[in-house]
């Protein structure tokens, strides 16, 4: 009798072995996004243009607690050009927490005006990675520009050298990648007409250390020669003094470049050779920011807004 039982209930057992492990498997195939050192480089194109105009990143690092919850910080980050691994400024943006089991990202803003749904200083849906096919979303960066966005296919794609979850919501550019964003950046828009005109696509994405990333941060630190220039008035409307505080500093400086929040170069000035008065009424209001550098170590760089 006791061989009877056991032979019988082997077939079971095996059952219950790979039950555990297909669930166990299931259970571990979500990719989390909200990682310690996760860094996004995103390319920007005006599309009427034949060159790159720009290069912006994203970068999660360090913790926080708001309302009782765990955020990791969110910065925006500038780099010096496009093709350029040099990062020149870093601003916190805002903040990112993820409910990994129910498979939703939610993001804090602390800068307006990204995503435009009215989210400053207030907690919305990021990223629902957990819909079923055929139902639609209410992630305000897809809702925001579009009625009831449904989605359409959920597939397996090697992207950034790992197999990934990709979310198909059937219009051009709007594929969501699990543990990543999607395949325009993470806080851009995914849909191009809403996006200033301005096209937007991740290049790159990387979880490590700048070192590791291939990323050199000269914003701050011993890259940097601090405190070499001031800036009046600021806010500006009309014309902006740019001030060399060290003479030796303006001799050295090879040149003064204004970027948009972009990371778009849209004024560069080279080798100045005195202070400068620069006429910026023609820029549209905004954050911007002002970097002066020596050579390609040497950087300093402060917020300028232009406000009427």
């Amino acid at each position: 009798m006791l061989k009877y039982i056991t032979v019988k209930t082997k077939p079971f057992i095996y059952l219950l072995i790979f039950s555990f492990f297909f669930l166990a498997s299931r259970a571990q195939s979500y990719d989390t996004l909200v990682v310690e050192n996760a860094q996004w480089t995103v390319m920007f194109d005006d599309d009427f243009t034949p060159w790159i105009d720009g290069m912006s990143g994203w970068l999660l690092r360090g913790d926080t607690i708001i309302d009782s919850l765990h955020y990791k910080k969110l910065y925006q980050r500038v780099f010096e050009e496009p093709n350029s691994n040099i990062v020149i400024s870093q601003d916190l943006f805002g903040c990112l927490r993820e409910d990994v089991e129910g498979k939703k990202v939610y993001a804090i803003d602390f800068l307006p005006g990204w995503i435009g749904c009215d989210t400053l200083n207030n907690e919305y849906l990021l990223f629902d990675f957990s819909l079923p096919v055929g139902d639609t979303t209410t992630m305000c960066i897809l809702t925001e520009n579009l009625n009831d966005p449904v989605l359409t296919e959920i597939y397996r794609d090697n992207v950034f050298g790992k197999e990934r979850n990709i979310h198909d919501f059937g219009m051009e550019s709007s594929d969501f990648i699990e543990g990543v964003g999607h395949f325009q950046g993470l806080m851009e828009s995914p849909i191009f007409l809403v996006s200033r005109l301005v096209f937007t696509e991740l290049v790159d994405y990387c979880r490590g250390t700048d070192e590791e990333c291939g990323v050199i941060y000269v914003g701050m630190g011993e890259n940097s020669f601090e405190n070499s220039f001031s800036i009046h008035p600021n806010p500006v409307s009309g014309n902006v003094n740019i001030h060399f505080i060290d003479k030796q500093d303006v001799r050295s400086c090879s040149k003064i470049i204004l970027n948009d929040t972009f990371g778009r170069c849209v004024l560069a000035i080279d080798n100045p050779s005195q202070d400068l008065k620069i006429d910026v009424s023609d820029f549209a209001d905004g954050l911007y920011f002002i970097g002066v550098f020596s050579g390609k170590n040497y950087y300093d760089t402060k917020k300028l807004i232009i406000s009427r």
